[in-house]
């Protein structure tokens, strides 16, 4: 891992709301365990204008999606495309420094627990809520393609949730990942979700209710970092 890519990227679109406090809160936690890599939190402005800079071709495309959830989870991977480093979305708490787990990766993503994998039927659930890459990388190409494709505009909008997960989100992700040859996917590191998702997403409710057992402590044995899957897009 290079200088440059020592970049922790976080993106909330200010247009709608201010920043929640408690994500300002987590967000101090990966700037405090990575005190030598860049921050940068992207808002609605500097979205905007980085996209009209850098990725003009796709302005029209990107300002045609129906929801806004989508324009971010697109934006993601243009930002790493340019510049590389960790995105992270503000619903995640750093309890380590990460490097140990990306350090010998040009691309590495959070795996969700296997029970997400059951509930949508994929071998894999690759998070985009939490990304490594290097800039350039050929997934981000694959992804980005995908995602300012045709098929991605005349996906059905009727289930907002299904439709987000499946054009821009992590379905789309995961898929995209068991389509490539195994030479590919020998150049993405898949981190297991007990380092960086180590609870499922009915476990995160009773850690967000205050519950505390010898079932939820052993989830954090081994954990680097917390999801707590707020998924505030749904109502955005």
């Amino acid at each position: 891992m290079t200088k440059k890519n020592k970049i922790i990227h976080q993106i909330w679109s200010d247009k709608h709301n201010p920043l929640p406090a408690f994500f300002s809160v987590l967000s101090q936690t990966w700037k405090e365990k990575h005190p030598d890599w860049e921050y940068i939190n992207w808002d609605d402005k500097s979205m905007n204008d980085f996209i009209e800079k850098e990725y003009g071709k796709y302005c029209d495309l990107y300002n045609s999606f129906p929801f806004d959830v989508q324009r971010w989870d697109a934006i993601r991977f243009l930002i790493l495309k340019k510049y590389g480093g960790l995105y992270l979305d503000f619903d995640y708490e750093c309890l380590e420094n990460i490097e140990p787990l990306i350090e010998d990766s040009d691309c590495a993503i959070a795996l969700e627990p296997e029970i997400h994998c059951l509930q949508y039927n994929v071998p894999h659930f690759l998070n985009n809520a939490f990304f490594y890459s290097i800039p350039n990388h050929f997934f981000l190409d694959k992804i980005i393609d995908k995602i300012f494709s045709i098929e991605t505009l005349q996906y059905n909008r009727t289930n907002k949730p299904m439709c987000v997960l499946n054009t821009t989100g992590p379905l789309m992700v995961s898929n995209l990942y068991e389509k490539l040859q195994e030479v590919e996917k020998k150049q993405i590191s898949l981190i297991p979700a007990k380092y960086v998702t180590p609870f499922d997403s009915m476990q995160i409710q009773l850690v967000k209710a205050g519950v505390i057992n010898d079932e939820l402590e052993k989830c954090l044995d081994e954990a680097y970092a917390i999801h707590y899957f707020t998924n505030l897009w749904v109502g955005v």
